[in-house]
């Protein structure tokens, strides 16, 4: 007993311990799975101490949240909210209210839960731990929650009630989360959050939809658009020159698509016909807003004085991927696992891909 009171015995002060903690952390906007053992080490050191759970904890919520089934809220909230003398949960007891800074949810409906159940309980998890979620990464289709209409209208407005959204990745599919505002027209839901920055949207139709709503983002910087779908018709006159792109700020926009698609190609047309298509069609209208910031003095790849300049100024990518085989003539979309990858290690949102360059 002596010898551990000690005084002599070396104490690290809590500065060097939390950086021993942070220091586990590989990147700033990775999200780790439960089997991590990043995220088991942090579980371990909210248990050690008083001082190891401060600083931990707040790396948990930040880094570790990775849901994959319904079951898993209904862990997660029975074991957060804590009970009343009577046995009931509390929500609102100060206790509950530990805030999730980054999610990643694949809520794959438990057998012992209906749609309408599992609707209910996300929207329990976001109401009470996601007032300060910033990332969000949807890994589903939400056919099975939509089929149901009190479902729908819970998750709605589930996801409408998360103010303070900054990044957002819909990895499988997008257009479910399309619901009908008050005046009966169908909005995206991700248009209602007014600090997002970063989108990323799997299968996209690039329609007028679409191209309402991206206007409602005037904070947008990055979008990355995997596999989306409309991207060679041409909008109607009246959308296609209403359509403000220098407006928006954008400053990377990455395409991703097995194959080199038709878009790419129209973009380096050379009859006139088919460059006025690729100018009326939502990409093209996009790309032109990025022609000014190819000037051939920032061509040269090698002159160093130029390094900064072509790191700052915008990009507009392809990343052309190759189609995965399963068996003979059936292939999968490689763009989800694409995407999937990069959302969790927090690399989604550097420059990928083929530079486009427009025709001088």
């Amino acid at each position: 007993m002596d010898s551990i009171m000690s005084p002599t015995k070396p104490v690290l002060p809590p500065e060097v311990i939390l950086i021993i903690i942070e220091d586990l952390i590989p990147s700033e906007a990775v999200i780790l799975p439960p089997i991590d053992p990043v995220t088991r080490t942090l579980h371990s050191l909210t248990l050690a101490s008083r001082i190891t759970y401060c600083f931990a904890n707040p790396l948990l919520l930040k880094h570790c949240f990775h849901i994959s089934s319904t079951a898993q809220v209904e862990r997660l909230l029975k074991c957060s909210v804590p009970s009343t003398p009577q046995g009931t949960t509390d929500i609102n007891h100060p206790e509950s209210r530990s805030q999730i800074s980054s999610l990643y949810l694949d809520p794959t409906i438990d057998p012992s839960h209906t749609a309408y159940s599992a609707a209910t309980q996300i929207a329990t998890l976001f109401s009470t731990h996601c007032g300060n979620l910033r990332r969000l990464v949807l890994d589903t289709t939400w056919t099975s929650f939509y089929n149901c209409e009190d479902s729908a209208q819970t998750l709605t407005e589930a996801f409408r009630s998360l103010p303070a959204i900054e990044e957002f990745v819909s990895i499988q599919e997008t257009r479910s989360l399309r619901r009908r505002g008050k005046e009966h027209i169908p909005r995206e839901l991700w248009a209602h959050w007014p600090r997002l920055r970063r989108l990323a949207l799997y299968g996209a139709f690039l329609g007028q939809i679409f191209i309402a709503a991206i206007q409602e983002c005037p904070r947008l910087t990055h979008l990355v658009l995997g596999s989306p779908m409309g991207s060679l018709y041409p909008l109607p006159d009246n959308v296609a020159q209403g359509i403000s792109w220098e407006k928006l700020g954008l400053q990377s926009v990455t395409v991703v698509s097995p194959g080199q698609p038709g878009f790419w190609s129209a973009s380096r047309a050379t009859s006139e016909v088919a460059r006025l298509g690729w100018k009326r069609n939502p990409l093209g209208r996009l790309a032109a807003t990025f022609d000014e910031d190819y000037p051939v003095a920032l061509a040269n790849a090698n002159a160093d004085a130029n390094v900064h300049e072509r790191e700052q100024r915008r990009h507009f990518g392809h990343v052309a991927l190759r189609w995965v085989p399963v068996f003979e003539g059936v292939n999968v979309d490689p763009t989800i696992a694409w995407m999937r990858e990069r959302a969790l290690d927090g690399t989604l949102w550097e420059r990928h891909g083929e530079l486009y360059r427009p025709k001088l």
